[in-house]
């Protein structure tokens, strides 16, 4: 799948969804938001039973695939927030990228002039 694929399906699910759930542009970025953090809630326990500290049956439950899906459904649903607030995604993941990318960059050149 591409990029432009994905921003298609975001694209549709973010109808799909305004269609089913009634209410103001404010309703539905408040709603995203809050998805997130229960996804994110998810994906933390996921994690944290992978790792083994979980309860038992927490343990006994765990599945490699059920982590996968929940951090699949945290970037759906953050690209889904995105699209509520007109941001493309793609433009800014690459804008993102060229801060990191120059912030690593000045933070290797500052390593290498402090070790001459």
């Amino acid at each position: 799948m591409t990029l432009e694929e994905l921003k298609e399906i975001i694209k549709w699910e973010t109808d799909r969804l305004t269609k089913a759930r009634p209410g103001s542009k404010r309703d539905h970025i408040f709603w995203a938001t809050l998805k997130i953090s229960e996804e994110v809630g998810e994906v933390v326990e996921q994690v944290l039973a992978s790792e083994g500290f979980q309860r038992q049956p927490k343990l006994d439950a765990y599945k490699e695939e059920h982590l996968k899906h929940e951090i699949a459904d945290v970037l759906l649903v953050t690209m889904i927030l995105a699209e509520r607030l007109g941001i493309d995604i793609e433009e800014a993941l690459k804008e993102k990228i060229e801060i990191v990318e120059k912030r690593t960059y000045e933070e290797y050149k500052e390593k290498k002039n402090g070790s001459n």
